[in-house]
This record gives C-alpha cells, structure tokens and sequence, in this order.
C-alpha cells in the first residue's frame, strides 16, 4: 500500500510585491460582513487609498453677530425662539437688555412638601390682554400690604410653581424697580426659602469698585448703642427708641440725641471693653478679604461711634471709617451726654458715600451699599446697587437687593462670582 505524502500549507509570508506591510489586512482570508451594510474602517481606508480628498471650502469666523453669511439658529419646535448662539450679541449700534436672577438658598430651614403636587396651572378666564396689569398683581407699594408671614404651605414642586407664580410677571409689562417689589416675588421667596435678586445684567456689575457698609447689625452683629445702655442699666428704654428709629418711624437725628443723652455719666473707657464684646458678622472677615483681592475699597459708615468703627475697620482692613463722636468730661473721664459735630444720619451717609466715590474716581454704577435700616436707604438708593442685610420690612421692601442668609459672602454671588471662585478669593 503506497504510503500517502503528509501535505502541509504553505506558511504564510510577506513578499516584496504585497501592497502594504499589513499581514493582518493582506492575509485575512475571512471578513465577516458588516451589519446594517454600514462599511467598517478596513473597507474605508481600502476605498480611499487610490482616492483624492476635496479640501473643504474655507470657514469664516463667527463673532457671534447675525449676518447673512452666518444667520441666527432657529430651531423648529413649534415655539418662538430667538438667537441660541452662547455668544450672540447685539448687532453694531444696538445694546442688549437683560435682566439677570440670582437665587440664593438658604440651608438652614429647607422646606418639605409630603403631598402630591396639585394643579395650578392659570385659568383661561385671568389671561388679560397686553399691557394691562391685574389687580392683584400690582408691585406692593405699603408697608401695610407687605407679606410679613409666608402664605400656607402648598404641596406643590418648586419646577411646577414655577410656571404660575413666575411666568404671568413677564406677561405683563412692569419696570425692573416694580418686578422687584411685586407681591408675588415675595410670595416666591417666602414660599421656597430663597432669596431673589433681580438686576440688569451689565459688565459693571461683575467689577464694584466701591463696597460702603453701615456697622451696627450689618457688619457687627450687635447694636453698639444697646451696649452701651445695658452698662447703665436702660437697655430696654434705648432698644425701644432704636428699634423704632430704624424701622424709620423715629426722625434718626433726635432719637440719637435722646440715646446719647442716657449716657450721661457713663466711663468714657467703655469703648475699650466692649472691644472684646463686638461680633463681626459671619462672613464680613472673609468679604473684606476678597474685596481687596479683586481691588474693591472698601468703606463702614456708621450712626454709631467713631472709636469702636475706627476699630473694626483696622481689625478688617476697612479703608473708611466714618461714624459720631461723643463728648467727654477731661475731668470726670465720663461722657456728657452730647455729641461732637454733625451726626452721621441718612443724608451724611449718602454724602460721605457719594465723596468717597469722587475721592477714589469710581464710577457711582461701581459702588454697592449694604445696610439694615432706614437711615441706610439713602446711601443705598445714591449706589449703583443697595443691599439690605437681613434689614426691616421697609428697608426690604425699597432696596434693590435684599439677602437674609447667615453670612456675609452672600454678597459675591450678586457680583457673579461662583462658589469655586468665592473659595479662592477668600484663601
């Protein structure tokens, strides 16, 4: 029987007339087909090896500016949509108006809504036809209709109140200075545990050259008057007179005349003790530091006494300190019951805010005030921007900004900073 020659294939190997170096692609005698009839990479590459490409026509620049070599985007949805470009402006010789939100949360009492959402959607019958204004969605404009308790808790998700409480502001034509005391902003706030800033959205408003803040619950976190009558023991009588003179019920001048004259007799060292006592605000530390960081003056004007003023300033680096002097006997070391010079009340604010301005050359857009009570809404209405700092009701109601958290920085978000930003600026 004739033995069968064992026959082996050949090995494979590269010769010099192969295409390519690719053994893998020259030897594969098996491709499994694509799916779909989509080609996979090997195919394109095979295709396009003996092919030329067209270079594709040169693009032009878009700066952001319609035209008809680069049109705005519309998208078809049904809606009204405008420019969608992130970086659109306004074509050459026209501005931009826009208003800007700044919701800040405040952590310490989150509200909680165990209830299913219920319907709120707005009836047919209250849609009203253009330029015309509900009655009851006129901006508050008295202190008696202000809301001072929050309305009853309503089940209902923040994104799903948004469309009825929000929404009919913008279907209705009202100034920026209106939307911010409407009714139902405050209802908004109060209702969700925010605050609400509204405001134009300039470059200026992202660089403030000028920060002017009133002391006594601003600042501090005590009323430095009250100090001083509780050494004498009339600490109810003067926290009386206080409280109604910055709730604006009480002209400021003569209150403060009849404050400082229960002082009478008092040790004119008791500025020195209560240096110790004195609490900066939390956060006031932390905000003077990033002010001076991005380059802001920074300034306290206060209707209390120049020693302990002159004294936070330099413990946080303040550049002004303005604030009333008090007279004292050389004999006795002991207060007159008089003060020395003109009282810093609403008006001198307003002026010492106003010079500080001309003195550094910043311009009054640039300048910010935040304070509490009524002698501090003049100074603030003369700013490009007026904070009111957990303020009174009416001080709350007039300001352009109200914030009423727990600490100071607040105040940069309302620059624009973020909370990333926020920490390396107070590092």
């Amino acid at each position: 029987m004739a033995e069968t020659p064992n026959t082996r294939a050949n090995r494979p190997s590269l010769g010099a007339g192969m295409r390519s170096s690719s053994y893998v692609q020259e030897l594969s005698q098996y491709r499994p087909p694509q799916p779909d009839g989509h080609e996979g990479i090997d195919s394109i590459v095979e295709r396009t090896q003996n092919t030329s490409i067209t270079p594709s026509p040169p693009l032009k620049p878009y700066n952001g500016v319609p035209s008809p070599h680069s049109p705005p985007k519309i998208v078809d949805s049904g809606l009204n949509h405008t420019l969608t470009h992130t970086n659109c402006q306004a074509p050459p010789g026209t501005t931009s108006d826009r208003v800007i939100a700044t919701i800040l949360y405040k952590n310490d009492s989150p509200r909680i809504f165990p209830a299913p959402p219920i319907d709120r959607s707005p009836s047919p019958s209250r849609i009203n036809t253009p330029g015309t204004i509900p009655p009851n969605m006129a901006p508050t404009r008295s202190l008696s209709n202000f809301p001072l308790e929050p309305p009853p808790p309503d089940p209902e998700p923040l994104d799903h109140l948004y469309g009825s409480y929000i929404s009919p502001l913008y279907a209705t034509y009202l100034t920026l200075a209106d939307l911010r005391k409407h009714e139902l902003l405050y209802r908004f706030e109060r209702e969700w545990n925010v605050d609400v800033v509204l405001q134009v959205d300039t470059v200026l408003r992202r660089y403030p050259q000028l920060v002017v803040f009133d002391m006594d619950s601003t600042l501090i976190e005590q009323e430095v008057i009250d100090l001083l009558a509780a050494s004498i023991n009339v600490q109810d009588a003067v926290s009386t007179i206080t409280s109604r003179a910055m709730n604006g019920e009480l002209d400021f001048s003569s209150s403060f005349r009849e404050r400082v004259k229960l002082l009478r007799g008092v040790d004119a060292d008791i500025f020195s003790k209560l240096q110790s006592v004195i609490t900066p605000t939390k956060g006031a530390r932390e905000l003077i530091r990033a002010l001076k960081r991005i380059g802001c003056k920074t300034a306290v004007l206060s209707g209390g006494f120049i020693p302990l003023t002159q004294y936070l300033a330099d413990s946080l680096g303040i550049d002004y300190a303005y604030a009333n002097s008090l007279v004292s006997d050389p004999a006795t070391n002991t207060f007159t019951g008089e003060v020395s010079g003109s009282i810093v009340n609403a008006e001198r604010k307003r002026e010492l805010l106003l010079e500080i301005a001309k003195k550094e050359n910043v311009h009054i857009d640039q300048v910010v005030a935040v304070g509490d009570g009524a002698n501090d809404l003049l100074m603030m209405g003369a700013a490009g921007l007026g904070v009111a700092w957990n303020a009174k009701p009416v001080v709350q109601m007039e300001a352009q900004a109200r914030l009423n958290g727990s600490s100071l920085l607040e105040l940069l978000f309302i620059f624009g900073f973020t909370a990333e930003e926020v920490q390396v600026l107070i590092a």
